[in-house]
């Protein structure tokens, strides 16, 4: 999982051991009371445990737990603090299920929604939920709106190891954000610790060892990701860039076209193409970019509903309410259906007068 390291702030410059942190996913003593809530008693099922931790978790009269990306925390202290990313919020709820008897497993999306572009350089990064199962029923714990109907389109777990991992991977880019580059090594080596075959960190280790000037190093952290994951396109377009940088074009160029075959087979790469063409104002553009996201995975209402907007910018009516119906059918968020349906309410308005 790689992060943008300007996106970073650590607000509290403390860099514990990676030895001290406790990611057991065990209650501690002060979680105790919030799991003998009521609703996490004997007499509800697994899923309706599930959604009332994350009631408890989110609501007002519960820890008004807070989604920051920025920050990256071990459940003890996300539970203190009340705020964090999704990782940090998937090892809280983990905890707390796991420890109300739940069985759960950590799930990473099959597609990365995320693209943060740097200069030339599109960089894609991951996001993490959890599955809760029960006998043959699996429930997909998602906390962000934007991220609950595309998580319930696949479901991809992966082990503990792989999510320990990734948290001091991600805490080693904010000791990076900081300067704190001997911290940042620190904190890396010992997700390799975890799970050597973890192409995110690789990834993460090549970015530091180009902060420190170290690009021999970079080139080998990148191409130990790809060996071991070989579909991480970032990798390829960080090694490509690298190549670039050394004048050794040949070998940029080839790593260029490889991060870009696999990019191409992720919709999102395509979405945020189309996004960047919209704000560019070229509408015919985008919609080409959003076809290609929408032949990958027709389902996701978002592609429709961007398609809808490009649409309305060129002035054709009847595909623009056309598309704004099939983002409509494909979501189940209340909020998002409102809020579509509000747009054609709209829309129809417009056409009566």
């Amino acid at each position: 999982m790689l992060l943008p390291v300007s996106l970073f702030a650590q607000e509290e410059k403390q860099w514990p051991a990676p030895e001290s942190f406790d990611l057991s996913f065990k209650a501690t003593p002060a979680m105790k009371p919030f799991l003998s809530h009521r609703k996490l008693r004997s007499g509800y099922n697994d899923i309706d445990k599930a959604r009332s931790i994350v009631n408890l978790l989110f609501g007002k009269d519960g820890l008004g737990f807070e989604y920051r990306p920025e920050i990256t925390l071990p459940p003890s202290e996300a539970f203190e603090q009340r705020k964090g990313n999704c990782i940090t919020f998937a090892m809280l709820f983990t905890t707390l299920a796991r420890s109300a008897g739940l069985h759960t497993r950590f799930n990473e999306l099959n597609t990365s929604p995320g693209w943060n572009q740097n200069n030339d350089l599109v960089i894609e990064t991951s996001h993490v939920n959890v599955v809760v199962i029960d006998g043959w029923r699996q429930f997909v714990v998602e906390w962000l709106d934007s991220f609950q109907d595309l998580s319930s389109l696949g479901v991809n777990s992966v082990r503990d190891e792989k999510i320990r991992s990734d948290f001091f991977s991600n805490l080693g880019i904010l000791a990076l954000a900081d300067k704190e580059y001997e911290i940042a090594k620190n904190y890396i080596e010992y997700a390799k610790s975890i799970d050597h075959k973890n192409e995110s960190v690789w990834q993460n280790e090549g970015v530091l060892w180009l902060h420190m000037g170290m690009p021999e190093k970079a080139e080998e952290a990148f191409l130990t990701g790809i060996k071991y994951t070989g579909k991480n396109s970032s990798l390829y377009f960080l090694l490509s860039r690298l190549y670039a940088q050394q004048g050794k074009n040949e070998l940029s160029e080839k790593y260029l076209d490889q991060g870009k075959r696999y990019a191409r087979k992720n919709p999102f790469y395509h979405y945020k193409l189309a996004v960047d063409d919209i704000e560019n104002n070229d509408f015919p553009k985008a919609q080409a970019h959003l076809k290609r996201a929408i032949k990958i995975f027709p389902d996701y209402h978002l592609y429709h509903y961007t398609m809808a907007q490009c649409y309305e910018a060129l002035g054709e009516t009847e595909k623009w309410e056309s598309e704004l119906r099939k983002a409509i059918t494909l979501t189940r968020n209340p909020e998002t259906i409102q809020h579509y349906q509000q747009q054609l309410q709209t829309l129809q308005t417009t056409k009566l007068d």
